[in-house]
């Protein structure tokens, strides 16, 4: 008998009736926030990052992925093999493969993939950043151009025309002409 009952039935669709106009009414803006997120890009795939290659930036590249591992290592890497070592650091989720591979090479020295230009500082290998003395030198241009290149900054650095550049255990840049390599 209750099924039949018509105030029943029509308190029944009120509710229906109000729940779907409150529903709508919560959802609309919603709806249209997403409908403008989306006109503006927000829910696109990021983009691949261009990195703009320079002696600067590839030195402060090198030192960064060079500080990870020795974050994690408690060390920096063995002189032998310090590109090895360092190299899945320089990879990020939005840069492409090629513009990570290019933070290993002096752009001065033109775009062989053979030539690469940094060498890292013998003093440096396997030593903890603590037990080296401030300023020292890490990574630097050299005159020696194959991948993990290493030797003394005092004599191995690039020579000009190119810029004799360096970065210390700090991060620093610093230059042959501004500052005295130091052991």
């Amino acid at each position: 008998m209750s099924a039949n009952n018509p105030s029943k039935r029509r308190l029944t669709w009120a509710a229906v009736a109000i729940v779907l106009v409150a529903v709508v009414y919560f959802l609309t803006p919603i709806v249209k926030l997403a409908i403008g997120l989306n006109k503006r890009g927000f829910f696109d795939a990021p983009k691949a990052a261009t990195y703009v290659s320079s002696t600067r930036a590839n030195l402060l590249a090198l030192y960064t992925a060079m500080m990870f591992v020795h974050e994690s290592d408690g060390q920096f890497p063995d002189d032998s093999k310090w590109m090895d070592a360092i190299q899945h650091n320089l990879k990020s989720d939005t840069l492409k493969t090629d513009d990570a591979a290019a933070k290993l090479h002096d752009p001065s020295l033109g775009a062989s993939p053979d030539v690469y230009g940094f060498a890292m500082n013998d003093a440096c290998s396997g030593k903890y950043k603590g037990d080296l003395p401030t300023g020292t030198i890490l990574i630097f241009t050299s005159q020696a151009t194959g991948r993990n290149a290493h030797g003394n900054p005092k004599t191995d650095s690039a020579k000009p025309p190119r810029a004799s550049l360096g970065v210390t255990i700090e991060g620093k840049i610093v230059s042959e002409q501004l500052t005295r390599f130091p052991k």
